[in-house]
């Protein structure tokens, strides 16, 4: 059990740094989904709306590398598990927000 906690842990804490470069090297090519929402958020909003939801893609890195980190610890480290919890805070209020802001 131990080191399947360990492997899916492992899973989330790359994947966000993954996701990132492919995103970066695809927007070198072609319009990304998020660029889009950028647009029209900065539309509907103006700066606030795009900082609002550059904000919410970085809470959510955070919370899925710092989700993974617990994971890996096996669900005892203490300073992981607190940073989970208050990135989820902060990602649940900036989703609002941004959800907000799109339309």
């Amino acid at each position: 059990m131990e080191i399947l906690c360990k492997i899916i842990g492992m899973f989330l804490t790359f994947i966000p740094s993954i996701y990132l470069a492919t995103y970066l090297i695809k927007k070198a090519t072609c319009v990304q989904k998020f660029d889009v929402h950028i647009r029209k958020v900065k539309d509907n909003a103006g700066n606030y709306g795009m900082i609002m939801a550059l904000f919410n893609r970085l809470v959510l890195f955070i919370l899925l590398t710092s989700l993974g980190i617990y994971i890996t610890s096996y669900f005892e480290n203490d300073t992981a598990f607190s940073i989970v919890v208050v990135s989820l805070f902060v990602y649940i209020i900036t989703c609002y927000f941004d959800n907000k802001n799109d339309i």
